[in-house]
């Protein structure tokens, strides 16, 4: 598939955005939108699975994300080690 039909799939990539609310959990968020990449056809080391998840943050993730330095965020599964270093439930246990 080629990176330009691989484009026009990924523009209906759409999981609900991840807000970091309490009932959120990222690591059931990111296998979400791995799945849907993957149902339609997007390889998730190309830059159109990483422009999705990107698609796919609002809030004070969409901001940490992009105070991340550029090489935390220079592909899908960089930026996804990042995210979840910061919002994993783990790390929020004791908030509960």
């Amino acid at each position: 598939m080629t990176e330009l039909t691989q484009i026009r799939l990924s523009r209906d990539v759409n999981v609900g955005k991840f807000h970091r609310y309490e009932n959120e959990d990222i690591n059931c968020w990111f296998e979400k939108i791995e799945l849907v990449l993957e149902s339609k056809g997007i390889q998730l080391d190309v830059p159109a699975a990483r422009t999705q998840l990107i698609n796919n943050l609002a809030g004070p993730t969409e901001t940490f994300m992009f105070e991340l330095p550029p090489e935390e965020r220079r592909d899908l599964n960089t930026l996804r080690q990042a995210l979840v270093k910061h919002y994993s439930t783990k790390d929020r246990a004791w908030v509960k």
